[in-house]
């Protein structure tokens, strides 16, 4: 319980916290905001993303029977810091989409590099991009929020590639509040 109440603290602070930093560069709008610019139903949403993305790892890793020592708590940080990274580079950086993707596909590729190298690690970061992508193109295609400069399905292309990092970063993250011994 420990580990969902903090993942639920941090999507709904730090995630809509960056959320509401994607309205304010202009990268994101909601038609009908409530508070900050975002819609009353983002912070639900995203302490709902924090713990679906934050448990996939120690839950896939006891489906799959490969246990695997918990990240120590600096590699489970610096998970977070390349999510924040990422995410606020995808808003604030002054670049267009492509080199957008080019920034947010080295953080991807070094938070796996450095943080995890593992298949699992891969494959829910593959996930992640996939699931969260495919989810914003429908609730876009719902009219819930869109992205001021899409370039496919209303998304930016640059979007599975900051998933990617969601995946392992956030992940590994809440394998260590799953399984560290503290």
């Amino acid at each position: 319980m420990r580990a969902i109440a903090a993942l639920v603290v941090l999507g709904g602070t730090l995630g809509v916290s960056l959320d509401v930093m994607h309205v304010k560069t202009g990268t994101t709008a909601y038609p009908n905001p409530d508070i900050f610019g975002i819609a009353w139903w983002v912070f639900p949403l995203f302490a709902s993303a924090g713990v679906m993305f934050g448990l996939a790892r120690p839950i896939w890793e006891r489906v799959l029977g490969w246990r695997t020592p918990p990240p120590s708590l600096g590699i489970a940080c610096a998970g977070l810091a390349f999510f924040v990274a990422s995410y606020l580079s995808s808003g604030v950086l002054p670049f267009g989409a492509a080199w957008k993707s080019v920034v947010l596909a080295t953080l991807a590729i070094a938070c796996w590099w450095l943080l995890d190298r593992s298949l699992l690690g891969a494959a829910l970061g593959l996930g992640a991009a996939i699931s969260g992508t495919g989810f914003e193109a429908a609730i876009i295609h719902l009219g819930a929020f869109h992205y001021v400069n899409p370039d496919v399905l209303g998304v930016a292309i640059w979007l599975p590639l900051l998933y990617v990092t969601v995946g392992v970063g956030v992940g590994n993250f809440g394998k260590y509040l799953v399984d560290s011994p503290e």
